[in-house]
């Protein structure tokens, strides 16, 4: 029976518990132990990605270019400019490299972020 507990352990009167990303109660040892492999995964590649985007210093928009990316996945660059907008960047920039000058801000462009044919992405963004 679902419950309002998502992907988490929970510790109460019936003791230890375990419920998927449904909500759904785990109860074979077997679905217990790749919950809690996929959550260490999940979280090894969380921290990696976080530990990456602290080698660069980024600009305070290029960050926020970073975060939308991280949120919404491959965007369009036009599209990506409108966002940045939207959250009060007051800009005439029209490409998001506009961002991205500083010595750090240049590496990060040309390391971490992928651009195919108009469309931009993280380089390693697995959104969760």
């Amino acid at each position: 029976m679902a419950n309002n507990h998502k992907n988490s352990m929970v510790i109460d009167e019936k003791g230890v518990r375990y419920f998927d990303e449904d909500g759904y109660e785990l109860k074979n040892p077997d679905d217990i132990k790749e919950w809690n492999r996929k959550n260490l995964e999940r979280d090894k590649q969380k921290s990696l990605k976080e530990q990456t985007l602290y080698d660069y210093k980024l600009s305070r928009w290029g960050q926020e270019v970073v975060k939308i990316l991280q949120e919404k996945g491959e965007m369009k660059n036009v599209d990506i400019i409108a966002e940045l907008r939207n959250r009060g960047c007051n800009t005439s920039a029209t490409h998001i490299r506009a961002f991205f000058k500083s010595n750090d801000g240049m590496r990060f462009y040309k390391e971490e972020l992928v651009g195919n044919q108009g469309y931009w992405s993280l380089r390693n963004n697995q959104r969760s």
